[in-house]
C-alpha cells in the first residue's frame, strides 16, 4: 500500500521526530553541540552480537548517510577508494578493501547505532558521537514494524520476501 511505502522511505522519520536533534543539532541555537565537522555513518549493528553485520543494518546505513546529506551536514563516505576501479563488471569506487581506502579521511562526527528485533518490529537505536572526546552529543529511537522490515529485505532475484529473523 501506498503507507507501507511512505513508511518504508521515511522510517527515518520516527527517529528524528522522537529526538528531533538527532538530524538537525546543526541548526539548534540551544544546543551547545554544532555539528560542523564531516560525519561518518558505520553500519548499524546487532545489538545482541555487535560482531554481526547484515543486510538489514547496511540498508539502514545507505538510509542514513542519504538523510544526513538532504540535510545539509557534511557526510563522508569512508568506502571511497583511492583510484576507480574497471573491470569488465563495470567501473566502482566503493570498497570494503581495507587496502584500497584512503587513510587520510577527516571526520569530526560518527553516527552509530543498534538494532535488536522484538515481537512487533525491530528497535533502532542511533548515537551521534563526537570522535575527538567520544560525547554521545545526540540520540533518537523508532521501532519500525516488522512488515516494514520484511519489505525493505525483499529479494528481488527470488521475488519473495527474505527471512525477517535479523538477530
Amino acid at each position: 500500500t501506498n503507507d507501507l511505502i511512505n513508511t518504508k522511505s521515511v522510517f527515518l522519520h520516527g527517529c528524528s521526530s522522537s529526538n528531533p536533534n538527532i538530524l538537525h543539532v546543526q541548526k539548534l541555537g540551544s544546543n551547545p553541540h554544532v555539528v560542523t565537522s564531516p560525519i561518518i555513518v558505520t553500519t548499524i549493528q546487532n545489538s545482541n552480537n555487535l560482531d554481526e553485520i547484515n543486510d538489514f543494518g547496511r540498508l539502514l546505513s545507505e538510509s542514513l548517510i542519504h538523510e544526513l546529506q538532504v540535510r545539509g551536514f557534511h557526510v563522508v563516505d569512508i568506502r571511497v577508494a583511492s583510484e576507480i576501479m574497471v573491470s569488465p563488471r563495470g567501473e566502482i569506487i566503493l570498497t570494503r578493501n581495507v587496502s584500497k581506502l584512503n587513510p587520510e579521511v577527516q571526520i569530526g562526527y560518527a553516527l552509530v547505532g543498534t538494532y535488536a528485533q522484538t515481537e512487533d518490529g525491530v528497535v533502532v537505536n542511533l548515537r551521534l558521537i563526537n570522535l575527538k572526546n567520544k560525547l554521545v552529543i545526540s540520540t533518537a529511537q523508532t521501532v519500525i514494524p516488522l512488515e516494514v522490515v520484511s519489505s525493505l529485505l525483499y529479494d528481488s532475484a527470488s521475488r519473495s520476501k527474505v527471512n525477517i529473523k535479523i538477530v
